[in-house]
Protein backbone atom coordinates (compact mmCIF):
# COMPACT_ATOMS: atom_id res chain seq x y z
CA UNK A 1 0.00 0.00 0.00
CA UNK A 2 1.10 3.60 -0.46
CA UNK A 3 3.07 5.40 2.24
CA UNK A 4 2.18 8.87 3.54
CA UNK A 5 4.18 11.58 5.33
CA UNK A 6 4.63 11.04 9.05
CA UNK A 7 3.07 14.39 9.91
CA UNK A 8 -0.15 13.23 8.24
CA UNK A 9 -0.15 10.06 10.32
CA UNK A 10 0.46 12.13 13.44
CA UNK A 11 -2.65 14.12 12.62
CA UNK A 12 -4.69 10.97 13.17
CA UNK A 13 -3.54 10.77 16.77
CA UNK A 14 -5.11 14.10 17.67
CA UNK A 15 -8.53 13.43 16.21
CA UNK A 16 -11.54 13.99 18.42
CA UNK A 17 -12.79 11.06 20.47
CA UNK A 18 -16.34 11.72 19.27
CA UNK A 19 -16.60 8.70 16.97
CA UNK A 20 -20.08 9.41 15.71
CA UNK A 21 -19.38 12.96 14.46
CA UNK A 22 -15.94 14.58 14.47
CA UNK A 23 -13.99 11.33 14.19
CA UNK A 24 -15.94 10.15 11.17
CA UNK A 25 -15.77 13.56 9.50
CA UNK A 26 -12.01 13.89 9.92
CA UNK A 27 -11.28 10.36 8.75
CA UNK A 28 -13.47 10.72 5.66
CA UNK A 29 -11.94 14.07 4.71
CA UNK A 30 -8.38 12.83 5.23
CA UNK A 31 -8.59 9.52 3.42
CA UNK A 32 -11.07 10.17 0.65
CA UNK A 33 -8.43 10.50 -2.09
CA UNK A 34 -6.40 7.35 -1.27
CA UNK A 35 -6.18 4.39 -3.62
CA UNK A 36 -4.93 1.06 -2.29
CA UNK A 37 -2.11 -0.48 -4.36
CA UNK A 38 -1.31 -4.22 -4.21
CA UNK A 39 1.57 -6.06 -5.91
CA UNK A 40 -0.84 -8.80 -7.13
CA UNK A 41 -4.44 -10.00 -7.07
CA UNK A 42 -3.37 -12.59 -4.47
CA UNK A 43 -2.20 -9.82 -2.14
CA UNK A 44 -5.47 -8.01 -2.67
CA UNK A 45 -7.33 -11.16 -1.67
CA UNK A 46 -5.21 -11.41 1.49
CA UNK A 47 -6.19 -7.87 2.42
CA UNK A 48 -9.87 -8.66 1.80
CA UNK A 49 -9.51 -11.69 4.11
CA UNK A 50 -7.81 -9.52 6.71
CA UNK A 51 -10.63 -6.97 6.57
CA UNK A 52 -13.25 -9.73 6.84
CA UNK A 53 -11.54 -11.05 9.99
CA UNK A 54 -11.37 -7.58 11.55
CA UNK A 55 -15.02 -6.89 10.74
CA UNK A 56 -16.03 -10.29 12.12
CA UNK A 57 -14.19 -9.70 15.38
CA UNK A 58 -15.79 -6.31 15.85
CA UNK A 59 -19.23 -7.69 15.05
CA UNK A 60 -18.76 -10.54 17.56
CA UNK A 61 -17.85 -8.03 20.25
CA UNK A 62 -20.94 -5.98 19.43
CA UNK A 63 -23.19 -9.05 19.61
CA UNK A 64 -21.72 -9.91 23.00
CA UNK A 65 -22.44 -6.40 24.26
CA UNK A 66 -26.01 -6.65 22.96
CA UNK A 67 -26.56 -9.95 24.79
CA UNK A 68 -25.10 -8.53 28.02
CA UNK A 69 -27.43 -5.57 27.66
CA UNK A 70 -30.26 -8.13 27.63
CA UNK A 71 -28.86 -9.94 30.72
CA UNK A 72 -27.62 -12.94 28.72
CA UNK A 73 -24.17 -13.96 29.97
CA UNK A 74 -23.94 -17.41 28.37
CA UNK A 75 -23.52 -18.38 24.70
CA UNK A 76 -26.74 -17.62 22.85
CA UNK A 77 -27.30 -21.24 21.73
CA UNK A 78 -27.00 -22.42 25.35
CA UNK A 79 -29.51 -19.76 26.36
CA UNK A 80 -31.94 -20.80 23.64
CA UNK A 81 -31.64 -24.49 24.56
CA UNK A 82 -33.25 -23.67 27.90
CA UNK A 83 -36.43 -22.58 26.12
CA UNK A 84 -36.40 -19.04 27.44
CA UNK A 85 -38.76 -17.77 24.76
CA UNK A 86 -41.03 -14.89 25.78
CA UNK A 87 -44.77 -15.21 25.19
CA UNK A 88 -45.22 -11.43 25.21
CA UNK A 89 -45.74 -9.49 22.02
CA UNK A 90 -43.15 -6.81 21.36
CA UNK A 91 -43.65 -3.47 19.60
CA UNK A 92 -41.13 -1.20 17.94
CA UNK A 93 -40.97 0.89 21.11
CA UNK A 94 -39.82 -2.23 22.93
CA UNK A 95 -36.93 -2.91 20.57
CA UNK A 96 -35.94 0.66 19.70
CA UNK A 97 -33.38 0.98 22.51
CA UNK A 98 -31.55 -2.22 21.55
CA UNK A 99 -31.75 -1.37 17.86
CA UNK A 100 -30.17 2.05 18.36
CA UNK A 101 -27.54 0.61 20.72
CA UNK A 102 -26.56 -2.01 18.14
CA UNK A 103 -26.18 0.51 15.33
CA UNK A 104 -24.22 2.99 17.43
CA UNK A 105 -21.79 0.18 18.13
CA UNK A 106 -21.67 -0.72 14.44
CA UNK A 107 -20.88 2.87 13.54
CA UNK A 108 -18.07 2.90 16.09
CA UNK A 109 -16.76 -0.32 14.51
CA UNK A 110 -16.83 1.27 11.05
CA UNK A 111 -14.93 4.36 12.14
CA UNK A 112 -12.39 2.34 14.15
CA UNK A 113 -11.75 0.07 11.16
CA UNK A 114 -11.11 3.07 8.92
CA UNK A 115 -8.53 4.31 11.40
CA UNK A 116 -6.86 0.89 11.67
CA UNK A 117 -6.70 0.44 7.88
CA UNK A 118 -5.93 4.05 7.05
CA UNK A 119 -8.57 3.83 4.33
CA UNK A 120 -12.25 4.50 3.67
CA UNK A 121 -13.76 2.07 1.18
CA UNK A 122 -17.00 2.32 -0.77
CA UNK A 123 -18.22 -0.70 1.24
CA UNK A 124 -17.46 1.17 4.46
CA UNK A 125 -19.63 4.03 3.20
CA UNK A 126 -22.47 1.59 2.36
CA UNK A 127 -22.19 0.04 5.85
CA UNK A 128 -22.25 3.51 7.38
CA UNK A 129 -25.41 4.47 5.49
CA UNK A 130 -27.16 1.28 6.61
CA UNK A 131 -26.70 2.33 10.24
CA UNK A 132 -27.16 6.06 9.76
CA UNK A 133 -30.55 5.55 8.10
CA UNK A 134 -31.76 4.71 11.61
CA UNK A 135 -29.67 7.14 13.68
CA UNK A 136 -29.39 10.09 11.30
CA UNK A 137 -31.60 9.67 8.19
CA UNK A 138 -30.70 13.08 6.75
CA UNK A 139 -26.98 12.33 6.89
CA UNK A 140 -27.60 8.87 5.40
CA UNK A 141 -29.40 10.41 2.42
CA UNK A 142 -26.59 12.92 1.91
CA UNK A 143 -23.96 10.16 1.93
CA UNK A 144 -25.99 8.08 -0.50
CA UNK A 145 -26.52 11.03 -2.84
CA UNK A 146 -22.81 11.89 -2.81
CA UNK A 147 -21.84 8.27 -3.64
CA UNK A 148 -24.85 7.13 -5.67
CA UNK A 149 -22.72 6.45 -8.75
CA UNK A 150 -21.30 3.39 -6.95
CA UNK A 151 -24.20 2.51 -4.65
CA UNK A 152 -27.63 1.00 -5.12
CA UNK A 153 -30.56 0.97 -2.75
CA UNK A 154 -33.18 -1.74 -2.26
CA UNK A 155 -36.02 -1.75 0.26
CA UNK A 156 -33.67 -3.58 2.62
CA UNK A 157 -30.15 -2.19 2.28
CA UNK A 158 -27.71 0.07 0.50
CA UNK A 159 -24.98 -1.91 -1.26
CA UNK A 160 -22.06 -1.42 -3.62
CA UNK A 161 -22.65 -2.10 -7.31
CA UNK A 162 -19.41 -4.14 -7.28
CA UNK A 163 -20.46 -6.59 -4.54
CA UNK A 164 -19.55 -6.26 -0.88
CA UNK A 165 -16.24 -8.10 -0.43
CA UNK A 166 -14.17 -6.56 -3.21
CA UNK A 167 -15.71 -3.20 -2.32
CA UNK A 168 -13.79 -3.35 0.97
CA UNK A 169 -10.65 -2.41 -1.00
CA UNK A 170 -12.23 0.02 -3.50
CA UNK A 171 -12.13 3.75 -2.78
CA UNK A 172 -15.08 6.11 -3.15
CA UNK A 173 -14.46 6.19 -6.93
CA UNK A 174 -14.46 2.38 -7.17
CA UNK A 175 -10.72 2.28 -7.79
CA UNK A 176 -7.91 -0.03 -6.68
CA UNK A 177 -4.44 -0.55 -8.16
CA UNK A 178 -2.50 -3.75 -8.87
CA UNK A 179 1.22 -3.16 -9.33
CA UNK A 180 0.63 0.59 -9.78
CA UNK A 181 -1.95 -0.03 -12.52
CA UNK A 182 -5.63 0.71 -12.14
CA UNK A 183 -7.74 -2.48 -11.96
CA UNK A 184 -10.56 -2.12 -14.47
CA UNK A 185 -13.86 -3.37 -13.10
CA UNK A 186 -17.12 -3.19 -14.97
CA UNK A 187 -20.29 -2.53 -13.01
CA UNK A 188 -21.94 -5.67 -11.66
CA UNK A 189 -25.07 -5.25 -13.76
CA UNK A 190 -26.95 -8.02 -11.94
CA UNK A 191 -27.19 -5.68 -8.95
CA UNK A 192 -28.86 -3.08 -11.15
CA UNK A 193 -31.21 -5.59 -12.76
CA UNK A 194 -32.40 -7.29 -9.58
CA UNK A 195 -34.42 -4.30 -8.36
CA UNK A 196 -37.37 -5.53 -10.44
CA UNK A 197 -37.78 -8.45 -8.05
CA UNK A 198 -36.13 -7.05 -4.90
CA UNK A 199 -38.08 -5.85 -1.90
CA UNK A 200 -41.31 -7.83 -1.85
CA UNK A 201 -42.91 -6.65 1.40
CA UNK A 202 -45.26 -9.61 1.69
CA UNK A 203 -44.26 -12.95 3.15
CA UNK A 204 -43.07 -15.46 0.58
CA UNK A 205 -45.88 -17.77 -0.42
CA UNK A 206 -45.38 -21.53 -0.17
CA UNK A 207 -44.82 -21.87 -3.92
CA UNK A 208 -44.25 -19.31 -6.68
CA UNK A 209 -43.29 -19.35 -10.35
CA UNK A 210 -41.82 -16.60 -12.55
CA UNK A 211 -41.72 -16.70 -16.35
CA UNK A 212 -38.55 -14.68 -16.91
CA UNK A 213 -34.79 -15.07 -16.84
CA UNK A 214 -33.50 -13.88 -13.46
CA UNK A 215 -30.01 -13.83 -11.93
CA UNK A 216 -30.77 -12.13 -8.58
CA UNK A 217 -33.83 -12.19 -6.36
CA UNK A 218 -34.82 -11.28 -2.80
CA UNK A 219 -37.94 -11.28 -0.62
CA UNK A 220 -39.29 -11.57 2.92
CA UNK A 221 -39.38 -15.11 4.31
CA UNK A 222 -41.03 -14.48 7.69
CA UNK A 223 -42.50 -11.66 9.81
CA UNK A 224 -43.08 -11.47 13.57
CA UNK A 225 -45.28 -8.88 15.33
CA UNK A 226 -45.03 -6.70 12.22
CA UNK A 227 -41.58 -5.68 13.52
CA UNK A 228 -39.08 -8.48 12.94
CA UNK A 229 -38.27 -9.56 9.38
CA UNK A 230 -36.24 -12.45 7.99
CA UNK A 231 -35.19 -11.90 4.39
CA UNK A 232 -33.71 -14.28 1.81
CA UNK A 233 -31.54 -13.29 -1.13
CA UNK A 234 -29.91 -15.28 -3.93
CA UNK A 235 -27.93 -14.34 -6.98
CA UNK A 236 -24.66 -13.48 -8.64
CA UNK A 237 -21.89 -11.07 -7.67
CA UNK A 238 -18.19 -10.63 -8.32
CA UNK A 239 -15.88 -13.26 -6.90
CA UNK A 240 -13.24 -11.66 -4.67
CA UNK A 241 -10.59 -14.28 -5.63
CA UNK A 242 -10.74 -13.32 -9.29
CA UNK A 243 -13.02 -10.29 -9.80
CA UNK A 244 -12.14 -9.97 -13.49
CA UNK A 245 -13.19 -13.43 -14.67
CA UNK A 246 -15.20 -15.20 -11.97
CA UNK A 247 -18.51 -14.77 -10.16
CA UNK A 248 -19.87 -15.89 -6.83
CA UNK A 249 -23.31 -17.48 -6.99
CA UNK A 250 -24.66 -16.97 -3.50
CA UNK A 251 -27.40 -17.47 -0.94
CA UNK A 252 -28.05 -15.09 1.94
CA UNK A 253 -30.38 -14.82 4.93
CA UNK A 254 -30.67 -11.59 6.92
CA UNK A 255 -32.56 -10.15 9.89
CA UNK A 256 -34.24 -6.73 9.93
CA UNK A 257 -36.49 -4.56 12.06
CA UNK A 258 -39.18 -2.41 10.42
CA UNK A 259 -39.27 1.12 11.84
CA UNK A 260 -42.43 3.30 12.03
CA UNK A 261 -41.03 5.15 8.98
CA UNK A 262 -41.12 1.82 7.09
CA UNK A 263 -37.32 1.54 7.03
CA UNK A 264 -35.73 -1.91 7.06
CA UNK A 265 -32.82 -1.83 9.51
CA UNK A 266 -30.39 -4.73 10.13
CA UNK A 267 -30.72 -6.57 13.44
CA UNK A 268 -29.00 -9.77 14.66
CA UNK A 269 -30.84 -13.07 14.49
CA UNK A 270 -29.99 -16.66 15.38
CA UNK A 271 -30.91 -19.09 12.61
CA UNK A 272 -31.88 -22.75 12.61
CA UNK A 273 -32.60 -23.54 8.96
CA UNK A 274 -34.15 -26.86 8.01
CA UNK A 275 -32.96 -29.10 5.18
CA UNK A 276 -33.03 -29.10 2.24
CA UNK A 277 -32.60 -25.34 1.84
CA UNK A 278 -30.70 -24.17 -1.23
CA UNK A 279 -30.76 -22.35 -4.52
CA UNK A 280 -30.45 -24.16 -7.83
CA UNK A 281 -28.57 -22.21 -10.51
CA UNK A 282 -28.82 -23.43 -14.10
CA UNK A 283 -27.03 -22.92 -17.42
CA UNK A 284 -28.73 -23.10 -20.81
CA UNK A 285 -26.45 -26.08 -21.52
CA UNK A 286 -28.21 -27.96 -18.72
CA UNK A 287 -25.45 -27.79 -16.10
CA UNK A 288 -26.75 -27.17 -12.54
CA UNK A 289 -25.17 -25.80 -9.40
CA UNK A 290 -26.72 -25.98 -5.92
CA UNK A 291 -25.74 -23.44 -3.25
CA UNK A 292 -27.03 -24.20 0.25
CA UNK A 293 -28.30 -21.62 2.71
CA UNK A 294 -26.30 -21.41 5.93
CA UNK A 295 -28.12 -23.43 8.62
CA UNK A 296 -26.93 -22.18 12.03
CA UNK A 297 -25.32 -19.13 13.61
CA UNK A 298 -25.95 -15.68 15.06
CA UNK A 299 -25.42 -12.53 12.98
CA UNK A 300 -27.29 -9.93 10.94
CA UNK A 301 -26.68 -11.89 7.72
CA UNK A 302 -25.51 -15.34 6.61
CA UNK A 303 -23.75 -15.75 3.28
CA UNK A 304 -22.70 -18.83 1.28
CA UNK A 305 -21.40 -19.01 -2.29
CA UNK A 306 -20.06 -21.08 -5.19
CA UNK A 307 -17.38 -19.61 -7.48
CA UNK A 308 -17.46 -20.05 -11.26
CA UNK A 309 -16.41 -18.33 -14.48
CA UNK A 310 -19.48 -19.75 -16.22
CA UNK A 311 -22.88 -18.10 -16.56
CA UNK A 312 -25.82 -19.37 -14.53
CA UNK A 313 -29.28 -18.04 -13.85
CA UNK A 314 -31.86 -18.87 -11.18
CA UNK A 315 -33.82 -22.08 -11.53
CA UNK A 316 -35.33 -22.70 -8.06
CA UNK A 317 -35.10 -21.45 -4.49
CA UNK A 318 -36.29 -23.70 -1.68
CA UNK A 319 -36.15 -23.18 2.07
CA UNK A 320 -37.41 -25.85 4.46
CA UNK A 321 -39.35 -25.06 7.64
CA UNK A 322 -37.03 -22.99 9.82
CA UNK A 323 -36.86 -21.02 13.06
CA UNK A 324 -35.16 -17.70 13.74
CA UNK A 325 -34.60 -16.13 17.14
CA UNK A 326 -34.12 -12.50 18.17
CA UNK A 327 -33.24 -11.01 21.56
CA UNK A 328 -34.58 -7.58 22.49
CA UNK A 329 -35.82 -5.72 25.57
CA UNK A 330 -34.66 -8.57 27.80
CA UNK A 331 -36.84 -11.06 25.93
CA UNK A 332 -36.24 -13.88 23.44
CA UNK A 333 -38.63 -14.22 20.49
CA UNK A 334 -38.89 -17.00 17.91
CA UNK A 335 -39.87 -16.41 14.27
CA UNK A 336 -41.06 -19.47 12.37
CA UNK A 337 -41.28 -19.96 8.61
CA UNK A 338 -43.06 -22.68 6.65
CA UNK A 339 -41.46 -24.57 3.78
CA UNK A 340 -41.06 -22.33 0.76
CA UNK A 341 -40.13 -22.79 -2.88
CA UNK A 342 -39.94 -20.51 -5.89
CA UNK A 343 -39.28 -21.59 -9.48
CA UNK A 344 -37.95 -19.53 -12.37
CA UNK A 345 -39.15 -20.76 -15.76
CA UNK A 346 -37.14 -18.42 -18.00
CA UNK A 347 -36.36 -19.70 -21.47
CA UNK A 348 -33.71 -17.14 -22.46
CA UNK A 349 -29.93 -17.35 -22.20
CA UNK A 350 -27.70 -16.09 -19.40
CA UNK A 351 -26.84 -12.40 -19.18
CA UNK A 352 -23.13 -13.17 -19.28
CA UNK A 353 -21.74 -15.48 -21.95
Amino acid sequence: MRKYPIFMLFALLVLSCDKNDNFEKEVNNFFELQILDFPSLEEMEKKINEINVLKGQKESNTLEKLLLRNNITEPILDHLSKRNESKKEITYDGIEGDLEFYHRERLNNIYELRKELGFTSIQSIADEINSLKLLDPKKAEELYYNNSNLLEKSKFEVYSIYGDEISDVLNYEGKVEIDNKLLKLDINNEYKNKIKYDGNQEESKSSQSISALVTNDSAVLAIKFGVFIVNWEVGKRRDRNNPLYRYAYYTKLAGFVITPENQYVNYPITINVGAPSDCKFKRTSGQNVFVSFMNTGTSTSFFNHYSSSRSFYLDEVRIASSTFTVVANGQTHTISSSSFSKKYDGDGGPIYD
